[in-house]
């Protein structure tokens, strides 16, 4: 049962890690008009252009998902929010920073259906939603804590290092 307890534990961990990213570049579009020139379209477009891609591969992986190993899958989606994350602190322009912003609601399309699977596999029914909500929490925290600490860190270092201080607990 320990196991069971401790898988639970990595699994919020992980969705708090995917979500972490989530609202931090809704937060600073004031600061990428201001740094990278940008019209209230293109700032717009930061925000609409990763979700709806998002949306869009939403039905088609729902297709495929069963016939990939869900760690795998988490895994991935782990690496795409880090290094997403990465690039977005790495980005000179519009586009360079649009195309890495669009990695992040993406690693979550890929990270929710498996992990979602994994943690209802884990408890017998009777305890799935209470399992299944702290799970949820996870995702929450990592909603959270990413303008928060955003926030912190964004008088001293800039909002570039706030994606930085992130990278490195989602790619590990």
């Amino acid at each position: 049962m320990r196991h069971t307890y401790w898988s639970l534990f990595v699994c919020s961990i992980t969705h708090t890690f995917i979500h972490v990213f989530t609202m931090m570049h809704a937060a600073l579009i004031p600061v990428f008009i201001k740094e990278f020139g940008l019209s209230i379209f293109e700032a717009g477009m930061l925000v609409s252009i990763p979700q709806a891609l998002s949306v869009s591969i939403s039905l088609p992986y729902g297709v495929i998902i069963d016939r990939i190993d869900p760690r795998k899958l988490i895994a991935l989606s782990l690496l795409m929010a880090g290094f997403g994350g990465l690039a977005v602190s790495r980005a000179g322009n519009f586009l360079t920073l649009l195309l890495p912003l669009s990695f992040i609601p993406l690693s979550s399309t890929i990270y929710h259906p498996p992990a979602l699977t994994m943690v209802s596999e884990l408890f017998p029914e009777e305890k799935r939603s209470r399992i299944l909500g702290i799970h949820a929490a996870g995702g929450t925290t990592g909603v959270a804590i990413g303008p928060i600490t955003l926030g912190l860190i964004l008088e001293n270092f800039g909002w570039r290092f706030s994606y930085l201080v992130w990278c490195v607990p989602v790619l590990l």
